[in-house]
């Protein structure tokens, strides 16, 4: 008994262990500046285990390196219980004395629960911050309901609704609509709230009413292709042939993600990139006169009308991109949006109207671009790129101005 009684004696920390002694400050400060690190840069927490180890050997000469122990259980807890709230109420303490923007956001439906995200963006006196406010369970997307857990949150965090100075999220009609949405519900709350969407949205869903309107469906195509792929390791060594064979240079098929705004035109590219390589690979499969996916794509593969709206959405799909990509900047550029707009409506007005309509007209807004009488002949719209256009001339002229152009022109753009 005496023995267990010395033994447990020898393995029991003192109470001293666990309580801070002045010295312990600058041990305590890294472990703090740790784990904000680890919250900061999204690092697992599992990594803490490996870095409170490593510390010691890389610094043993280091009296706060040898006291350093923060493990995963540690760091979390650091983060959960000290960090989090601290960082919260600062965030709270600001959109209760000044102006802010509120931005939401739905997480998809993979999971049990969908979260509703909301984000709140304001300026110090140093710079415009954007800060994460909470994230609660939202399950049943109706308006009335988004509402709800937004006059939650700002009533469990006395936030009052008149320093809301702009609502941003998606276009879609339950967040925006005119009637019964959610920014109906907000001007009930706030008259002089500004309903600014989210301008990267609604130029994807220009894009994608663009696709939609050729008389193919690319996405389609492009799945079709990828998960022909996707699962057999044998498929994709057999195509490795034809790549060779074509004098391809091997590169990844990628896989068209809709939700993905800037995927489409990279997909196309890859596409573009193994056309020979694919067309010779579905016209010599075994399974090609049987009716599915593989002679489906065969087909159109070897559909020169195809090949060409490929050419075309490579081409044009850049600048629009371009647009995209200059607003999802985590700094504010609300002010450079009124210019960048007009840049993209010259550039994509550039490519079939006139230059002297163009150069002529202040208000670039008021052209009549689907008036044939203001748009420029087959052999100077500039719609594919040039040595493309050059190619198919050559061969096939009489059907790129007889359905290439005369489709395009007579697309709705209204």
């Amino acid at each position: 008994m005496h023995i267990k009684n010395l033994q447990a004696q020898n393995s029991t920390k003192s109470a001293s262990n666990f309580f801070t002694r002045p010295d312990d400050d600058g041990v305590t400060q890294a472990e703090v500046l740790f784990a904000y690190s680890i919250a900061e840069h999204n690092i697992p927490f599992s990594y803490a285990d490996h870095f409170t180890k490593l510390c010691k050997v890389m610094f043993p000469d280091s009296k706060i390196a040898t006291k350093f122990a923060c493990g995963r259980t540690k760091a979390t807890q650091i983060v959960k219980r000290s960090l989090a709230p601290a960082l919260q109420q600062d965030v709270i303490t600001n959109l209760r004395t000044q102006p802010f923007s509120l931005a939401i956001d739905e997480s998809n439906d993979r999971n049990t629960d969908k979260c509703l995200a909301i984000l709140v963006r304001y300026f110090t006196s140093d710079s415009a911050k954007t800060r994460f406010l909470t994230m609660p369970i939202c399950n049943i997307g109706t308006s009335q309901n988004i509402f709800d857990q937004l006059q939650q949150t700002f009533a469990n965090y006395t936030i009052p609704w008149t320093n809301v100075l702009s609502f941003m999220s998606d276009n879609c009609s339950v967040m925006m609509g005119k009637n019964n949405s959610v920014m109906t519900r907000i001007k009930e709350q706030s008259p002089d709230v500004f309903d600014f969407g989210c301008v990267c949205h609604l130029a994807n869903l220009c894009a994608v009413a663009g696709v939609k309107a050729l008389p193919v469906s690319i996405d389609d195509m492009l799945v079709d292709i990828y998960y022909h792929f996707h699962h057999s390791s044998k498929r994709k060594e057999q195509y490795k042939e034809f790549l060779d064979f074509c004098d391809v240079e091997p590169s990844k098929l990628l896989k068209h993600a809709t939700t993905r705004w800037l995927s489409l035109e990279t997909c196309v590219d890859r596409t573009l990139h193994h056309w020979p390589a694919l067309t010779s690979y579905f016209n010599s499969h075994c399974e090609v006169e049987k009716p599915g996916r593989i002679q489906r794509v065969a087909t159109q593969l070897s559909d020169h009308e195809i090949h060409l709206y490929f050419y075309f959405l490579s081409f044009i799909l850049g600048p629009l991109n371009n647009f995209n990509t200059i607003f999802q900047a985590s700094e504010a550029r609300i002010g450079y949006l009124a210019a960048e707009m007009k840049t993209l409506l010259r550039t994509f007005l550039g490519k079939f109207v006139k230059a002297k309509l163009i150069q002529t007209t202040q208000d670039l807004t008021t052209i009549d671009y689907s008036n044939p009488d203001n748009q420029l002949p087959n052999n100077e719209a500039i719609l594919v790129p040039s040595c493309v256009l050059l190619d198919m001339t050559f061969l096939y002229w009489g059907w790129v101005e007889g359905l290439f152009f005369r489709y395009l022109r007579q697309y709705n753009f209204d």
